[in-house]
């Protein structure tokens, strides 16, 4: 449905990708939020859960907005995004959302006379965390909220791939069917990048000490390098991978 990467080089990837380097420079996340979705709907005017999740320099984004309850979900996607980020590198890492400060630079100069951009632009900012800043890129539609964030400035790399699917009205899927789509349709997309079958993929989450560890792609059986993040919400799926150029 959407795809995106700053250079896209894909015949160079497949002629070179047997000098994929071993360390991966990056760490990646990305999150999506149906904004279809009746119980994604009103938000803003929640004050029990806005005070919750968010932190007073968010709250002044959020209600200085032209589009709160789009821009709630927007600085909601980047703390996932962070929080997806920081426990690959710390699996104990606590996922309390208001450690996690998104500041977006839509926000400097945003009244609520402005309009928030929708469309094909896409909207920068970083995330303060306990383990240190987060990079991301937030996308928005009228119909969903996509967050891609990596440990670098995704303005300064072209090693991340992301894709958002819709999979259908949200009565019609269950969160078991999203968890099958968006490993199936990250494999067809990885495979044309690292010249390997779907079939001889598998995405897997094993168990950590604090439950499910992050996912991973293996490679006939065994365990790739490639760092990847997948989420899903209602009607729509999205994912992110690395890569790097030789």
């Amino acid at each position: 449905m959407v795809s995106g990467r700053n250079v896209f080089m894909r015949n160079r990837l497949l002629k070179n990708w047997h000098k994929w380097r071993k360390v991966i420079l990056i760490h990646i996340g990305n999150d999506i939020v149906d904004l279809t979705d009746p119980h994604n709907m009103g938000k803003s005017r929640n004050p029990r859960f806005v005070n919750r999740v968010f932190t007073t320099s968010e709250q002044r984004q959020i209600f200085n907005s032209a589009n709160p309850d789009t821009m709630i979900w927007a600085i909601w996607a980047g703390k996932e995004t962070a929080y997806k980020i920081i426990s690959k590198c710390d699996p104990s890492a606590s996922s309390t959302p208001r450690l996690y400060e998104v500041s977006l630079d839509c926000t400097d100069n945003f009244s609520k006379s402005d309009a928030f951009p929708i469309g094909d632009s896409s909207i920068s900012g970083s995330v303060d965390t306990p383990s240190g800043k987060i990079y991301i890129r937030i996308f928005v539609t009228c119909d969903y909220v996509h967050c891609v964030g990596a440990t670098s400035p995704l303005e300064t790399t072209d090693a991340v791939v992301w894709h958002v699917d819709r999979i259908g009205a949200v009565s019609e899927v269950s969160p078991a069917y999203e968890s099958m789509f968006v490993r199936e349709t990250l494999k067809k997309h990885l495979s044309a990048y690292v010249g390997e079958s779907p079939e001889d993929m598998e995405i897997r989450r094993e168990k950590g000490t604090n439950g499910l560890n992050p996912p991973f792609v293996y490679l006939n059986g065994r365990r790739d390098e490639i760092d990847i993040s997948l989420s899903h919400d209602g009607a729509f799926t999205a994912y992110a991978f690395t890569i790097l150029d030789s």
